[in-house]
């Protein structure tokens, strides 16, 4: 296999992404993968959900303090207003439900090279009042074929 600089900066992205998801985990809570995915290897004194797809696609699930202290909708626009700023392409939004709980759901695309990669971001406010932040990337075509999966794990979180 030759190793391109297209290929470099493919396992770069992968693998940064891969660093950058970490956080906890809900004592209580039950979290699987989506289909396909294995789950990463962590420190379990972190309680971090991580998992990839064998062509690169990661999916995390953390949890992060409500501060400030605010309603959904509040998460919402601070979310989205953020992502677009620091320079993220909108691709859609929309509700989502995991059991009872509602939740927003913002789809990014962001250019890396000579490849776009999706960037998928779910809020969820829990029972306890904590943040569950779901994240999944990877290359768009790649995403895309493991999208459905993806959000039918996701729905499953609390």
């Amino acid at each position: 296999m030759i190793i391109t600089a297209t290929n470099r900066i493919y396992v770069f992205v992968v693998l940064m992404l891969l660093v950058c998801f970490t956080g906890c985990l809900p004592k209580q809570s039950q979290f699987s993968t989506p289909a396909g995915f294995a789950v990463y290897p962590h420190d379990d004194a972190v309680k971090t959900l991580k998992a990839v797809s064998p062509d690169g696609v990661v999916f995390r699930i953390k949890t992060e303090p409500n501060e400030p202290k605010a309603d959904l909708s509040f998460w919402k626009e601070a979310l989205k207003k953020r992502m677009l700023n620091v320079g993220y392409v909108f691709v859609r939004e929309s509700d989502i439900r995991a059991g009872t709980n509602p939740g927003y759901l913002l789809e990014l695309a962001a250019p890396v090279g000579a490849k776009d990669y999706a960037y998928l971001i779910v809020v969820f406010i829990d029972p306890e009042d904590n943040l569950i932040i779901v994240e999944s990337a990877g290359e768009v075509m790649r995403f895309a074929a493991r999208r459905n999966d993806i959000i039918s794990a996701i729905q499953k979180i609390l």
